[in-house]
């Protein structure tokens, strides 16, 4: 193993923003596929940050879907 990969059971990413507020925002857990998900990544982060609404419904990959 050259390095650790960081993915999830359901292999659903994390992206969005902190619920904490400020200026945090999310973008990990794509696993094997985060070189090649790093585009539409940065592109739906870019999103948020500039108050658009991202062309894909991020609601699954939101981080805060592991509160309940």
């Amino acid at each position: 193993m050259d390095g650790v990969s960081t993915v999830y059971a359901r292999l659903n990413a994390s992206i969005g923003r902190a619920s904490a507020g400020g200026n945090i925002y999310y973008g990990f857990g794509h696993g094997h596929l985060g070189l090649t998900q790093s585009a539409a990544t940065g592109r739906i982060i870019c999103d948020l940050i500039m108050g658009s609404a991202p062309a894909v419904d991020i609601e699954p990959f939101k981080p805060q879907r592991f509160r309940n």
